[in-house]
């Protein structure tokens, strides 16, 4: 078997390992603030109506997955990550995902400044569609394979 096909299968394998518990701060060590926000995450997707129905997995957040969580200057985005986390945790349509990332976008460019909002929303839009073996996919909160939900329109 060649090394190159062993490495890549190891990354991949290692992209669609799910944290069994939140990395992000205050989050990991403050279990009442992790259960406050796991209702929440719950709430959210029941509100929104999500047509693929409730997640099967555990809600789990990172922060902002594969980018920093705040810049050196003290300045975080993190709030708009884990907004965003909810919305990708529960998952939906494709338009429902395009809305989650404009969110995101929006609430970065009003935490710091409206280039950094565009690069994040570059980012997950690459690197967050639901056929990605990565816990940060859309509809992570749904068993792999994922696929977008029906528009229903």
């Amino acid at each position: 078997m060649p090394r190159s096909f062993v490495i890549v299968f190891g990354m991949l394998a290692t992209l669609g390992c799910a944290p069994s518990y939140h990395t992000a701060e205050p989050y990991r060590f403050n279990q009442p603030a992790a259960a406050e926000l796991e209702e929440l995450a719950g709430r959210e997707c029941t509100e929104r109506g999500e047509p693929a129905g409730k997640p099967t997995e555990p809600f789990r957040t990172d922060g902002c997955s594969m980018w920093p969580d705040e810049m050196i200057t003290g300045e975080s985005w993190q709030v708009c990550c884990v907004k965003h986390d909810i919305a990708y945790w529960c998952g939906g349509t494709a338009k429902m995902r395009k809305d989650a990332d404009d969110a995101l976008r929006g609430c970065v460019g009003d935490h710091y400044h409206a280039w950094m909002g565009a690069l994040m929303e570059a980012g997950v839009r690459v690197g967050g569609p639901p056929w990605v073996p990565a816990y940060w996919r859309w509809g992570y909160g749904h068993k792999f394979p994922s696929q977008y939900s029906p528009s229903g329109d």
